[in-house]
């Protein structure tokens, strides 16, 4: 959304004269304005645009009119009938198509006017257009009411169409919270806003005015609330609205009878919406009346429930006269505590990117913050990666956490080399993994980057140490998982710096005895694969190992829509290579032991232990003809396993079970059923080899509870899959920390 002021000084009243910036010049006298041709205007290009949108509505849906509306139509009236400089930060449009319009009608309606021209459909921002309906008694229900569609298209000459679709004109007349704000400069079919800009009379019989409201603008009288249902639908929102209105008429400050009504409907709703505070804030920021505004908006008390050190920073400090954005909302964060600051920057990270990377240093520095960042492939970037982010925030003495989508992934689904549309959607996956967490960001701010380029993960961070490292000492974070990378790379010692190590379940802390590593048990005990996730939803279509933002970014990228029917496929196939298995007393169970750990394949063979011995039980209660342990002869059985194993087995003294070295002396291959655990199994998934492996076999599971078999094997009634349980998880050595 653009910050902004667009500032054109347009006056309508006999001619207009042009700057040769593009910016409409007021003359002395706007009866007496020079008048210009129309093609050196800037603005033929909005009348040009509304003619595109006007075009493609009748195609559509068959209307004959669209309307100018909200904060435009009033600045289009001030500056034709009074001479006023044409000030707008987003150009709204409305239209009543009467019937009821869906969200998949506005996104199509959206992408034509794309086609044709318009500019770029931001179809992430297309969203009801929720409306209090004074008609419907259930205060709740009226609250909901969803009055249309809307979204935004942004033109090449870089304005926001903010546009609405509306059911019906009676939807269509909720709309708008004063009485000046209700106004509607209605454009018919085959009429353009060039036809009404110099013509006073037709642009007054353009104008759909509810009473009052045209007098109140041409006088420049106080404005009042015209719907008081919406005010308390959602008192924060509007009333801040409310507030930059009366501001724009030098209404303010606020008569006690509306303070005091507008501080008891706050009391009774305490507002939660940050994300819509920040936003709205920061348009008030760019209103000439803004430092009165915002002490209007501490005296109602807006911020009694959200940012509630936004109002003790306004009492102790003097704002004075700040001439940027920048300077306003870095003066407004010095007086407020970091929760605050970090949650208001946050919020307005996607609208302003560049804004915030220019103001976060300072909030960096006056708070002495602590921060982090933590890398990975995040495809996609689910609850496990999540626990790291929150653990590291709550245990680990960090005040914010970036998260950066390394630029080139090696997990499915993926593209051979760097793909900027596969970088798009994992760090899409980012943004929505960490919404709901202030101190969790992703990073980079902003998707601007030169398309022929080819980023690392290094100059990322690069990117991240110039913004940040001046302020704060960059705190490299990482599941345990990934311990053992930074040690096969010593990072340690190449790359000097704080580190966090996270434990998870499942996989052992190093055991060398200094790395200056801060090992911090996992706030979550819960772990979490991407790829088992991906498997259960192909199955269920949901799980509970991705926020629900990003499993709905999931069902809608194409990529990985694909790869969730493959696994169905997958599924299918399997069902039928994998015969079912009645009698076992005929075959033979060959267990490999060995695990994959949280994506870490052991490729020693484990010694005997008492979770191998309720896995050798069940096995045997199976009733094979032998239950053979292979353990074959190389480094990568030590003598020492090897005599764990024969001790153990010994001891039973059952015949049926033995320990073989080469797995080619087993004949017939098609008896011998392989007994693999489900971390490995769950990986052979992606090398689709099932059918050269098990087909026309058998398969059983061993399954530990920190690896659960994948939910696309689970509906292979064929498999079997026994359980280490009751012995529970093996849990992570106790925890230490190392150069804490």
């Amino acid at each position: 959304m653009k910050i902004y002021k667009i500032l054109l000084n347009v006056f309508f009243i006999t001619g207009i004269n042009f700057a040769a910036t593009n910016t409409f010049a007021a003359p002395a006298k706007p009866n007496t304005a020079t008048a210009k041709s129309a093609e050196d205007s800037a603005f033929l290009q909005y009348s040009k645009d509304l003619g595109l949108i006007q075009s493609a509505s009748f195609t559509e849906f068959g209307v004959s009119s669209i309307s100018i509306g909200g904060g435009t139509a009033r600045s289009v009236i001030q500056s034709g009938l009074m001479g006023k400089p044409f000030v707008f930060r987003d150009f709204d449009i409305v239209f009543s198509i009467n019937k009821e319009v869906t969200a998949e009608e506005a996104r199509k309606f959206g992408l034509l006017l794309q086609q044709n021209g318009l500019g770029t459909f931001s179809a992430e921002n297309l969203r009801p257009r929720p409306r209090f309906n004074p008609e419907i008694s259930d205060f709740p229900t009226a609250k909901a009411y969803n009055a249309g569609y809307g979204f935004f298209v942004n033109s090449a000459q870089g304005v926001e169409y903010d546009i609405s679709i509306f059911h019906s004109e009676k939807d269509l007349s909720l709309n708008g919270i004063m009485d000046v704000d209700r106004f509607q400069i209605q454009l018919k079919k085959g009429q353009s806003l060039s036809d009404l800009i110099n013509n006073p009379v037709a642009l007054r019989k353009a104008l759909i005015d509810p009473e009052n409201a045209l007098y109140k603008v041409l006088e420049n009288k106080v404005p009042a609330v015209a719907n008081w249902g919406a005010v308390s639908s959602d008192p924060a929102m509007i009333g801040i609205r409310m507030v930059r209105t009366l501001g724009k008429f030098n209404a303010l400050p606020l008569d006690t009878v509306t303070k005091r009504k507008v501080q008891e409907l706050l009391d009774a709703s305490p507002n939660a919406s940050t994300l819509q505070i920040a936003r709205n804030l920061l348009k008030l920021f760019d209103d000439p009346n803004w430092e009165l505004e915002f002490r209007t908006l501490v005296e109602m008390g807006l911020f009694k429930n959200a940012y509630k050190s936004f109002a003790v920073s306004n009492y102790h400090f003097t704002f004075g006269k700040f001439p940027t954005l920048e300077a306003k909302v870095s003066r407004l964060l010095e007086g407020a505590n970091k929760e605050d600051s970090l949650l208001f920057l946050k919020s307005l990270a996607e609208l302003e990117p560049e804004l915030i990377q220019k103001v976060l240093p300072n909030v960096v520095k006056r708070k002495s913050l602590k921060v982090g960042y933590y890398t990975g492939e995040f495809a996609p970037f689910h609850r496990g990666h999540e626990s790291v982010v929150v653990t590291a925030l709550e245990k680990g003495g960090l005040d914010l956490v970036f998260v950066i989508a390394t630029p080139h992934a090696t997990n499915d689904p993926k593209t051979p080399e760097f793909d900027v549309n596969e970088w798009a959607e994992r760090k899409s996956f980012v943004k929505a993994g960490v919404q709901h967490l202030p101190n969790g960001w992703a990073w980079p701010l902003s998707d601007n980057f030169d398309t022929n380029s080819n980023p690392t993960l290094n100059s990322e961070i690069k990117e991240l140490h110039k913004t940040i490292s001046p302020y704060s000492a960059l705190t490299h974070v990482f599941g345990m998982d990934s311990y053992y990378r930074v040690l096969g790379r010593n990072l340690v010692a190449t790359d000097p710096r704080p580190r966090i190590a996270v434990t998870r379940t499942g996989v052992p802390i190093p055991s060398q005895k200094y790395y200056n590593v801060k090992v911090i048990e996992n706030s979550v005990q819960t772990t979490w694969s991407a790829t088992r996730i991906m498997h259960e939803v192909a199955i269920t279509g949901t799980t509970d190992g991705l926020s629900p933002a990003v499993l709905s970014l999931i069902k809608r990228t194409p990529r990985y829509k694909e790869n969730l029917d493959s696994l169905i496929s997958e599924r299918n196939h399997i069902r039928t290579v994998i015969p079912s298995i009645i009698n076992y007393t005929k075959l033979n169970l060959v267990w490999d032991p060995r695990e994959n750990k949280a994506g870490l394949w052991i490729e020693t063979y484990p010694e005997y232990s008492d979770k191998h011995a309720v896995i050798l039980k069940r096995l045997i209660a199976m009733g094979s003809a032998k239950t053979i342990v292979h353990l074959p002869e190389s480094e990568l059985v030590s003598p020492r396993t090897r005599k764990s194993w024969i001790a153990a087995l010994a001891r039973l003294n059952n015949p049926q079970i033995e320990i073989v070295s080469d797995l080619s002396s087993l004949k017939p291959f098609n008896l011998q059923i392989p007994v693999i655990h489900s971390g490995v199994i769950n990986e052979h998934l992606k090398g689709h080899s099932f059918e050269q492996w098990y087909g026309g076999r058998g398969l059983v599971i061993f399954e530990t509870p920190d690896q659960p078999t994948s939910s696309v094997l689970r509906t292979v009634p064929a498999i079997k899959i026994i359980s280490t349980k009751p012995i529970g998880p093996i849990r992570c050595e106790k925890v230490h920390l190392l150069g804490a």
